[in-house]
C-alpha cells in the first residue's frame, strides 16, 4: 500500500493545495513535514512516504529532505515561485532550481509542443511589450542572501557583482535593476552606467539589446522573450550555448503552473515521476 505524499510546511496554501491535487491523482493521503524539526524526526514521517514535495531545496532543512529522499530511494519534486508572473504562478522540478535544475544537463524531454508553446508566449509577450532599440544592456540583481546566490555564484554582494559587470562591459550602456523587494542604493561608477527600476522587467527587456545576470528568473523571462541572455551563476541558461536557449525557455514554460490550481501530475509524469508503488494516472498516460 503507497504511503502518503509527504509536502513541507513552507511555500503558503497554494503550495500545500497543489500537493494536495497529486495526493488525490492517486487516491492518497498527505503528511505535513516540519521545516523547522529536527530531520532525525522528520524522517521517520519520510520513510513513510511514497513522494515528497520540497519547497526551493535550501530553506531550512530542505536540502537535508532532499538528500534523505535520495538515500532512501523516495521519488521526490521541489517547487519555487514561478514565473510570468511569479506572483500567480509555481516552478516545479523534479531535480532542483539553478544548478540542480533538471535542465542543466538533458534537454531531451522538451517536446515540439513545448516549442510550440514557447513561440505563441513570444509573440504574446512582444505584443504587449513592443521590443524596441533601447541600445542598453540590462542586469537585473537579485537579493544577496538569497540562497540560490550563495550557492550558485561567487559574489559575496551583489555590489560586487555590479563592480564586476562593470569592469566587464566598460563601454555598454548598462541599465541596472534592482529586486522588487531589495531597495539598496547601489553604486555604479561609470557614466555608461545607471541604476533604474521604474516600469515594468518586461518593458526594460523590451528595449533591451541583451540582458546580463547570475541565476534569476528574469534570465529565464528575458530568454522566453527572445532577448539574448548571458548568465553568470549556476543555471541551465549557463550550461547551454546560446544555441539551445530556445529549448531551456521552452523548458522552464513546461515546468510552469498556475497556482490557483496547480495539479503537477502531467508534469512529473513526462520525467515518470510518481509515488511509489502506484500507476500511472490513467487520463495523464492515455
Amino acid at each position: 500500500m503507497p504511503g502518503d505524499i509527504g509536502v513541507m510546511d513552507y511555500g503558503g496554501d497554494t503550495f500545500h493545495m497543489m500537493a494536495k491535487r497529486h495526493a488525490t491523482a492517486y487516491g492518497l493521503g498527505v503528511t505535513k513535514l516540519s521545516r523547522k524539526s529536527p530531520v532525525r524526526v522528520e524522517s521517520v514521517k519520510i520513510r513513510n512516504c511514497s513522494f515528497v514535495w520540497i519547497w526551493n531545496g535550501w530553506h531550512d532543512n530542505s536540502a537535508q529532505f532532499r538528500e534523505l529522499c535520495k538515500r532512501q530511494g523516495i521519488p521526490f519534486a521541489l517547487c519555487e515561485w514561478g514565473l510570468l508572473p511569479q506572483e500567480d504562478t509555481f516552478s516545479i522540478d523534479p531535480s532542483g532550481f539553478c544548478g540542480w535544475s533538471s535542465m542543466v544537463d538533458d534537454l531531451s524531454w522538451v517536446t515540439r509542443a513545448d516549442m510550440a508553446r514557447l513561440a505563441d508566449t513570444r509573440l504574446e509577450l512582444r505584443r504587449q511589450h513592443p521590443e524596441r532599440n533601447g541600445g542598453y544592456v540590462l542586469v537585473p540583481l537579485q537579493i544577496g542572501t538569497d540562497t540560490q546566490i550563495l550557492f550558485n555564484t561567487p559574489y559575496r554582494t551583489m555590489q560586487e557583482f555590479v563592480e564586476h559587470i562593470e569592469s566587464v562591459f566598460p563601454t555598454e550602456r548598462l541599465v541596472f535593476r534592482n529586486h522588487p523587494k531589495d531597495s539598496t542604493p547601489y553604486r555604479v561608477r561609470s557614466f555608461n552606467a545607471k541604476v533604474c527600476s521604474k516600469g515594468s522587467f518586461l518593458d526594460a527587456v523590451a528595449g533591451a539589446k541583451s540582458v546580463v545576470g547570475l541565476t534569476s528568473t528574469c534570465l529565464l523571462e528575458a530568454a522566453i522573450y527572445g532577448k539574448p541572455v548571458l548568465a553568470l551563476g549556476d543555471c541551465p541558461l549557463r550550461s547551454h550555448a546560446p544555441r539551445n536557449h530556445d529549448r531551456v525557455a521552452a523548458g522552464s514554460l513546461a515546468l510552469r503552473l498556475a497556482r490557483a490550481n496547480a495539479d503537477p501530475t502531467a508534469v512529473l509524469e513526462r520525467f515518470g515521476l510518481r509515488p511509489l508503488g502506484c500507476d500511472a494516472v490513467k487520463e495523464v498516460a492515455s
